[in-house]
This record gives C-alpha cells, structure tokens and sequence, in this order.
C-alpha cells in the first residue's frame, strides 16, 4: 500500500489547504512546470513553481490571476513548519507540522498539467508527473486521474477529497485507457550491507477503486533481489477495501487488500544468476482470503543445462496469518506448515538442445502441455497439520501397474539471517504398503527438488527453500 500513498500523497496535501464552503465553490490551476526537492532538514530553497493561470470561486469571491512576463513564477520555500510560495511581488504561506507527510516526498517533477477541484470531483491531468520518496518512484506520462463520491460529500475539504478517492478512482491514459508511459520503480536496501538490495520496475496499465475493490493492471513487471531476476508478463491483481473506510489509514487500506487479493499472471519466468537456472510459471490462479492462501499453477518447469524438469497442476491451499502478505515467504511457509494441502497431478523430466533465453521460455509459454519426456510420477499429495506432514504418491514405472509411496514426518520451519529451511524428521516410510530404507524415499523426493537444495543427515532431511 505504500505505493498508493506515495502517488496520493502530495495531491492530497496540497489540497488540503483549499477550504470552500459553497455550493458552487472550486479551484482551477494550470501549471507549466513545477521542480521540488526535499533541502536538508526540511529547510531550505525546495523548487519552483510556473503556472499560467489560476482560477478560484471562494463563497462567491472570484480570483482570477494570469502570470504574464513570468511575474508569478514562484519559488518553494520550506521550513519545518510551512510551505511557502514566494514570487517577487507576493507570497503565500500554508503551515505544516513538523511531522507532516509532506516532508515524505523527496522530489516532484510536473509539467503541462492542470488540477480542477469542486464540490462533485477531483481531476488531476497532465503530460508529466513523477513523485519519489527516495525509495519507490511513480512517473506517469499522459495522464489522468479523477475520483469522486457522486453528491454524498463535499470535496471541496481534506475530509471530502480524502473520501471521494477512497469511493470512486481512476488513474489512465488520456483519451485511452492504456497508461503506455506509467512506471513504478521501487529500491529497497536489506540491512545487511552485503545485500545488493531489491529493485522494482512495472509498467502501469491502468488502476481502479470501485465498489469498494481496487484493481490494478500491469503490462509486465521486473523485480531483482539479490541473485534473483524475476519476470512477470501482463498482470491484473484485484484487492478489497474496506466499505466503512473513508479517511486515509494506510494500515487499514494495506489489511483490508492483502486479506482480499487476486492476481492473474500467467507468464512468471526466475532467473537464479547464482546458479545459473532458470524457472518458468504458468499461473491459473492465485488468491487470499483472511485466513488462506490459494494457488493454482498450470505448469512449473525448471531448466537446468538441458535438462527440463515440469511439475503439473499443482494445486496449494495453506493457512495464511491474517494480514500477512502473499509476497511473505516466511509468513505463508509458517502458516503452511500449520495447515495446508499441496496437490501435483505430474512429474516430467526432459532433454532439450537449446539454451536458456528468452526465446526458449516464450515457446514454452506458447505450447501445449504434452511435454515429450519422461513421466516420473503422478498425484503427490502433501497434507499438512500442526507441524506434521503426510506424503503419499505414486511412482511410474515399468510393468508396474501402481507404485505407491507413502511417507510420515514431522516438520520445523528454520530462519536463518540468508536462508530458509524446512526440516523433516521421518516417521515411518513404506513403498507399496512395504517398510523401507529412507535412501529409496530420497532418491524419489529428488524427482521433485534439486538435489543440492536437499540435506540428508540420519532420520531427517533439510529443504533449502
């Protein structure tokens, strides 16, 4: 939700010191550019601000001002305390406090755009607009956003602007629905300093909140993290706002939506640059509510060299702590291993002649999903219980009709400060209702990991998540 903070947040300060109590009352601004940075210890010279015009109707008073030979320019001028508008002639002061949200922003860049506010609606449109706080970026090019609340309120004051956009907003192109120049980048830094940190870029197609459900298309997003390099082509995630929330709780918008989500992303590609591997996705589905996790992948496949190694339909429904993110692998691991079901209808192993590239993954994503290779086993189900786990599968191979494998094992979720682990320490193991050696049981469970990610030590065996 912080990304829906920070592309909110200057417009909504801003406004905030617009105050009209008029039925007909509004604001109008043309602005040519505006250029802010944050001066250190929120003191300082921040910017300048150019406009053209300004239009203003305040309880019948009507103020009309036209910047003719740049006599209007304006530069920005902030103190811990205010904001102020400064141009050779006049000046205008708005007060903050010393913990506002302004001080937030790190910069702001606009050009060629106007703001129009009146009781009914809010629109904000423009050729260029971009908004930082040093971590995430939002830039938009040719853009529009409106937002409303029909006539239940007055959004003339802070309190009605804030609601009207948490009841009916739209952020899209102009004249199309298609933002083609839209982008989101996010930097984040993990505290250890030998971390490479995680880098964001997604392309905004369009974002909605109606009827209380906020919906988000992407064309495709980048996420980097450390060796990491991960793909996602187009995207649309939908999320549920609380109905009786009307006032700007980021906490509150953040529950409501991570309690709520659907993402479709049907083309999701890994690169680990570490150890040179490449995973590709197909998604059906995935989705939260308060208390689950539910997934649904079409195919999973993973090359290594040329070898191909495709799970099938897999299916996964866990508990999920409430208000914990999808995105949390901690989180959803934990509650996964509380209670949850995970379902693989096939195991598939390969030899392919190319290497791994785009265009590899891009026929793959186009074809069918009668893979030439061998099919290794079908139906793994895993069913999960408060730290205990119950395997069974069955293993294709020759003349034998079914070759059942069961397995029983407790279960621990390890953290370390890189790294998560789950560890199994085995119960009973049988093959066809036959007790057997773990070694037989390892050598299968290799079908469906890597085997350097896999710890065999005496009972127990370590997964490196």
């Amino acid at each position: 939700m912080k990304l829906i903070k920070l592309k909110s947040l200057f417009i909504l300060i801003v406004m905030s010191h617009f105050t009209f109590a008029g039925e007909n009352n509004y604001v109008s601004i043309e602005i040519d550019e505006m250029t802010y940075e944050r001066p250190a210890e929120n003191q300082g010279l921040g910017g300048t601000l150019i406009f053209p015009r300004v239009k203003i109707n305040w309880d019948g008073l009507k103020i009309s001002l036209k910047n003719q030979s740049s006599l209007l320019d304006a530069e920005i001028k902030v103190r811990p305390t205010y904001i102020r508008f400064e141009t050779p002639t006049v000046g205008m002061s708005l007060p903050l406090e010393i913990e506002s949200p302004f001080f937030e922003i790190g910069n702001v860049e606009l050009k060629k755009s106007n703001v129009m506010l009146n009781q009914d609606f809010f629109n904000f449109d423009g050729e260029f607009f971009k908004i930082s706080d040093g971590i995430s970026t939002l830039t938009l090019d040719q853009f529009n956003m409106y937002c409303t609340a029909g006539k239940k309120v007055n959004m003339t004051n802070l309190d009605g602007l804030i609601q009207g956009c948490l009841t009916d907003f739209v952020l899209n192109g102009q004249g199309e629905d298609d933002l083609a120049g839209a982008k989101i980048e996010y930097f984040g830094q993990a505290e250890d300093s030998d971390s490479e940190g995680i880098y964001l870029e997604s392309q905004l197609k369009n974002f909605h909140l109606k009827d209380s459900r906020f919906s988000l298309d992407l064309n495709f997003a980048n996420l980097k993290a450390n060796q990491y390099d991960v793909k996602v082509g187009k995207t649309k995630i939908t999320c549920d706002k609380y109905k009786s929330l009307v006032t700007l709780e980021v906490d509150d918008l953040r529950n409501g939506c991570v309690d709520s989500v659907s993402v479709d992303a049907p083309k999701i590609t890994i690169k680990d640059l570490e150890k040179n591997k490449e995973y590709a996705i197909k998604m059906e589905s995935m989705k939260t509510t308060t208390d689950r996790f539910e997934t649904k992948l079409k195919n999973v496949a993973l090359k290594n060299g040329k070898d191909l190694k495709e799970l099938k339909q897999i299916e996964i429904d866990c508990y999920k702590h409430e208000n914990a993110e999808f995105y949390d692998l901690e989180k959803i691991v934990s509650g996964c291993i509380l209670d949850s079901e995970i379902k693989i209808d096939k195991v598939i192993t390969s030899k392919t002649k190319r290497d791994v590239d785009q265009s590899f993954w891009d026929s793959w994503f186009q074809s069918d999903d009668d893979t030439d290779g061998k099919n290794y086993a079908n139906l793994l189900k895993a069913k999960f219980k408060n730290n205990k786990v119950n395997f069974i599968t069955e293993v294709k191979l020759p003349y034998i009709p079914r070759f059942i494998v069961k397995a029983e094992a407790y279960v621990e979720h390890l953290i370390t400060d890189t790294d998560q682990y789950l560890k199994f320490k085995f119960i009973d193991v049988s093959i066809a209702k036959v007790p057997t050696h773990r070694w037989t049981f390892n050598q299968l469970l290799a079908l469906f990991l890597e085997e350097e990610d896999l710890i065999f030590s005496g009972k127990t065996i370590t997964v490196k998540l």
